[in-house]
């Protein structure tokens, strides 16, 4: 199938879980092994996954129920824990903690920067959006452009 190995070994697991409980050849009772099992709703979307990928592999179908991930609020680190990961990393990954945590970008939006998209002159960079996120023009502090040069 193409699927990486931790993704298989995860979908390997889980299917000889339910198949402990249900009949993997039978789309219902495993539906309803699912939907009576207790645990969180992101687990059951995982459960589903799995056996979606078994179904698919043996050439069977199922109306899949759904669940719902949970969206959890973010937990930045705090600026003191921060200022500790930037003080002790290497100075090219200082740069980058830094200029990820004053410009507020993804790794990825930071990946995709080019040498042309920093304005040392005028202490900016520009930032290509991603996932939503608009393409910015947003100013560096006097340090940072100090870590840049």
């Amino acid at each position: 199938m193409g699927y990486p190995e931790s993704t298989l070994k995860a979908d390997s697991r889980r299917l000889r879980m339910i198949a402990e409980q249900a009949n993997l050849d039978n789309p219902e009772a495993v539906k309803a092994y699912i939907a009576n099992k207790q645990c969180s709703e992101d687990y059951k979307v995982n459960l589903v996954i799995s056996y979606g990928h078994y179904l698919k592999v043996n050439g069977m179908t199922w109306v899949k129920p759904r669940y719902r991930r949970s969206r959890g609020l973010p937990r930045p680190p705090t600026t003191e824990a921060l200022t500790k990961i930037i003080a002790d990393a290497s100075p090219r990954y200082a740069t980058i903690f830094t200029l990820l945590a004053e410009t507020g970008a993804m790794p990825a939006e930071l990946a995709l920067v080019k040498p042309r998209d920093i304005d040392l002159d005028r202490a900016v960079i520009a930032l290509k959006g991603l996932k939503g996120h608009q393409p910015r023009v947003l100013e560096l502090k006097p340090r940072t452009v100090a870590m840049l040069t």
